[in-house]
């Protein structure tokens, strides 16, 4: 009585997430319960197997046919008087497709059919060849059966009428694939049983064991206790079960350092699913094993002597608001600008030790122009030629240097080189200018402190800060909590598109001649999202848009030419990364190209006032877009 009571339930739109079992958290699956609302398990198990059919062109779709005849069975027997079928053959029919509503859903369907000595008289091992033909799609077979379909048919006296309708009309729907009894009804068992569950318990708990599940954040070992490897997250499943849950109004909410668990897990005080710790970027089980078994934590503070975290973990951390808890009254730049002020370890007093850095940070007056240029003529003497006790000048920039600023008598001939003692040097020529920068310091040094400080703090902050807290999230955790950084991007200024709202199926534009063919020229649209990841195997992108998770199909030679990091050689032979590949995680796209089912295609044509690719650099506060389709 449970299940069928849960079953009637199945009628209720936001229940259509939770039959994963029998794939209806696909659109077609969706459409299919919708349509069937079913109202027990012999319906579900049919549903299950009625979306995988496939009419013939411009025939109508078996599940339509089924919703028409459930809704009013005279239009089967309409149907099978039009084809001709007498009273008997229509009874013969009835007696094995009247619970499927005259639709052969299984493969087990169709063999009761053909077994039927009135129809063809199989055997169940000529019935068995059928049904894997169908299975395989192994179309010499099915060329093979139907040949003795209508042959073993003859033979029994089979009017040819009723064989066409049943070859035609049952069997044909069949052979792009359909599933056996042995997989529709226990899979639909267990989505009756899934209903029950959400029903009759929080649905906050089912709704995170499907993330969990469809995330791939826990193993099936795992969840049974026995301790398995560790594996890295998957960022693109992950990216794509928190969209399709939030696209139901469930709230999936940034990590919580005193809360959170490895995975996802429910806060039924908070009426929300808490993001684990475990799929935060670069933080690592180790990590997170001596974070739960910390706490709890009352600041970053308390938290970095408990915990050991480095300095890219804490900024990850950060990043994903694990700390937000801690500081109601505080934004999350706040903690992050204490933070990366801490680590950009700011002097308390300033000499002559720190010049280097101060001239690196072009803080140093002009009025000691001329002493920085002695200070960087003492360090490379100190560093290249030095020898015993003289600095050696057998550089000839380095002897004009010194014979244009400095007393040349007190230069000295060393193996064959002028050269000056280190001690003379040092007494006669570098302290004397040093003590100008002491004096300099000395009297500047308040406001020289404060401004290398925030020099510091600049650098620490280009390095780990940039950016704004929608990209600190993708960075961190791989969806945006708050706006996408996409989300006021003036769509119609550059003819941007959603992807659910582009046809199943690229339109045909216009058609050209080449060569005696007619080629198609498609109907291009443009689609702007952030790369959540790529896979090089089969050259494609996954790309999170601003209302959900799509995968982006490119040619193998155009997405190696993005996707290849560049780099430069130095001088002394190292290499230094000029721009990383388009596709890394983060990057924000604009492709033109078409929808085919469910991918976009990147293309452009020569008459296309665009590129197929541009990388988004930046976006003003009015939704204008800087954009770049060249390589660096």
């Amino acid at each position: 009585m449970q299940a069928t009571a849960s079953s009637s339930k199945l009628r209720t739109g936001k229940n259509l997430r939770i039959l994963s079992n029998i794939n209806v958290d696909t659109p077609v699956g969706a459409l299919c319960i919708k349509k069937i609302q079913p109202k027990n398990l012999a319906e579900v198990a049919a549903a299950n197997s009625l979306m995988r059919l496939m009419a013939e062109r411009d025939q109508e779709q078996p599940i339509d046919r089924f919703i028409r005849f459930k809704a009013n069975k005279n239009e089967w027997f309409a149907q099978m008087t039009e084809y001709g079928l007498t009273t008997e053959e229509q009874e013969l029919i009835v007696k094995y497709l009247a619970p499927t509503h005259g639709v052969a859903s299984t493969q087990e369907d169709v063999m009761e059919l053909i077994m039927e000595p009135k129809i063809a008289n199989f055997n169940l091992t000529e019935a068995n060849k059928l049904r894997k033909g169908i299975a395989k799609k192994n179309q010499q077979v099915i060329d093979e059966v139907k040949e003795m379909f209508y042959r073993k048919g003859k033979e029994a006296g089979t009017r040819k009428v009723l064989l066409d309708y049943v070859w035609k009309e049952q069997i044909t729907p069949q052979l792009g694939y359909s599933f056996s009894r042995n997989h529709t009804v226990p899979y639909s068992i267990i989505a009756l049983q899934e209903v029950y569950l959400y029903h009759e318990y929080p649905s906050l708990y089912w709704n995170t064991a499907c993330l969990t599940v469809n995330s791939q954040s826990i193993d099936a070992d795992e969840a049974e206790g026995v301790e398995t490897t560790a594996k890295s997250t998957d960022y693109r499943k992950m990216a794509t079960a928190i969209g399709n849950m939030q696209s139901y109004g469930v709230n999936i909410s940034l990590p919580d350092i005193n809360k959170s668990d490895f995975g996802f897990k429910v806060d039924l005080e908070g009426n929300r699913i808490l993001f684990g710790l475990k799929a935060i970027t670069r933080i690592g089980d180790d990590l997170v094993n001596k974070i739960i078994q910390n706490r709890p934590y009352v600041d970053i503070d308390d938290f970095q002597k408990k915990v050991k975290a480095n300095t890219p973990q804490m900024i990850n951390l950060i990043k994903a608001g694990s700390f937000d808890s801690l500081y109601p009254n505080r934004t999350r730049e706040d903690i992050m600008r204490e933070f990366i002020w801490s680590i950009s370890k700011p002097k308390k007093v300033l000499n002559l030790r720190n010049f280097n850095s101060l001239i690196q940070a072009g803080l140093v007056s002009e009025e000691l122009n001329f002493t920085k240029r002695v200070f960087g003529y003492a360090q490379i003497l100190k560093k290249y030629f030095k020898k015993g006790d003289y600095f050696v000048l057998e550089n000839k920039q380095l002897l004009e240097f010194f014979n244009e600023h400095f007393d040349s008598s007190l230069l000295e001939i060393v193996d064959g080189n002028y050269a000056i003692n280190q001690k003379v040097f040092d007494k006669q020529i570098y302290q004397p200018e040093m003590d100008n920068a002491r004096e300099w310091l000395k009297r500047d040094q308040e406001k020289i402190l404060e401004q290398f400080n925030n020099y510091l703090f600049e650098e620490q902050w280009e390095k780990y800060g940039k950016g704004n807290i929608s990209s600190w999230e993708m960075d961190s955790v791989s969806f945006y909590y708050h706006d996408h950084e996409l989300a006021h991007v003036n769509k119609e200024k550059y003819g941007i598109d959603d992807f659910s709202d582009l046809p199943y199926n690229p339109e045909v534009d216009y058609w050209v001649t080449i060569k005696g063919k007619d080629i198609p020229i498609f109907k291009l649209s443009k689609i702007v999202g952030t790369v959540i990841s790529k896979d090089k195997t089969s050259g494609t992108i996954t790309l999170l848009t601003t209302k959900e998770v799509i995968t982006v199909k490119f040619r193998k030679s155009y997405f190696a030419m993005f996707d290849k990091q560049i780099s430069e050689k130095r001088a002394d032979g190292t290499k230094k990364i000029i721009e990383k590949s388009w596709f890394s995680k983060g990057n924000k796209l604009m492709i033109t190209g078409y929808r085919r089912e469910d991918q976009f295609v990147p293309k452009t044509y020569a008459k296309t006032p665009s590129h197929t690719l541009y990388l988004i650099e930046d976006i003003d506060e009015h939704g204008n877009m800087t954009l770049r389709s060249e390589r660096q």
